[in-house]
């Protein structure tokens, strides 16, 4: 072999070696911000890939991919956003790697019953005759925020207390807002509580269903394409599943 042909071969794997050690770029829903360390080290431990999160409100990461955002895979809290990114010919798979749950924290007494009209009536005392201010994320940009309004409504509580409402960018603000005391109560997440708090599940029959999906982005990206399988491996539905979301499969 020539030395050309030598330093053609060495050339190939310094390049190939680059693209297997090459970070991805993902962007998170503020609903997993909690769980991007563990899953961002379990991915690394189980792949040897590595990637960057960036976190935010599932419609403002839309937006940003939609003007060219430099993402790999787009993580988002529902099922409507990567279809929107994959109907304009900006990604291509997509998986559903879990379900949310919605809940409200912040309240001063859980009730020991649960359904439809406990919520209704707690929400009532706190934020009409307490004259409370709740948190909850833009129903514009979140959906989370879009579940909570939902929620209201099918309480027929929406007109009543809209203007009670503090709007987070995202439902990870909206839980900020609560846990600093800005706030007294708050929607948000399940996977979102911190531990020992007190909460009220959600009827999911309030609103319509948290599926939430990912979608690649960069097909020929291989960290990507890894961190795709990822979500629906057996290690990160463990992850959601401890977190308070039921796995996809």
């Amino acid at each position: 072999m020539g030395i050309g042909c030598r330093f053609v071969v060495v050339i190939g794997l310094l390049l190939a070696g680059a693209a297997r050690a090459a970070d991805g770029f993902v962007a998170v829903a503020s609903n997993l911000s909690a769980l991007v360390p563990e899953l961002g080290a379990a991915f690394e431990a189980e792949t040897g890939h590595r990637v960057r999160f960036s976190v935010g409100s599932s419609g403002k990461i839309l937006t940003q991919i939609l003007h060219g955002g430099p993402y790999d895979v787009f993580v988002s809290a529902d099922r409507a956003r990567p279809a929107q990114v994959a109907a304009a010919g900006l990604g291509g798979r997509t998986v559903t790697y879990a379900h949310g749950r919605l809940v409200v924290i912040g309240l001063e007494a859980v009730p020991q019953e649960t359904g439809r009209d406990a919520l209704r009536r707690v929400l009532q005392r706190e934020v009409l005759e307490r004259g409370k201010r709740f948190a909850m994320a833009n129903p514009r940009t979140a959906p989370y925020g879009l579940a909570a309004r939902e929620v209201l409504q099918s309480l027929s509580l929406w007109d009543e207390v809209s203007a009670r409402a503090v709007i987070g960018e995202s439902v990870g603000q909206a839980a900020q807002f609560v846990r600093s005391g800005a706030v007294p109560v708050g929607f948000v997440a399940r996977a979102q509580v911190p531990a020992g708090v007190d909460f009220i599940d959600v009827p999911a029959d309030l609103h319509r269903p948290l599926a939430q999906d990912a979608v690649l982005l960069s097909a020929d990206h291989p960290a990507a394409r890894a961190f795709m399988d990822f979500l629906v491996s057996a290690t990160a539905q463990n992850i959601f599943k401890a977190a308070g979301y039921e796995v996809a499969q």
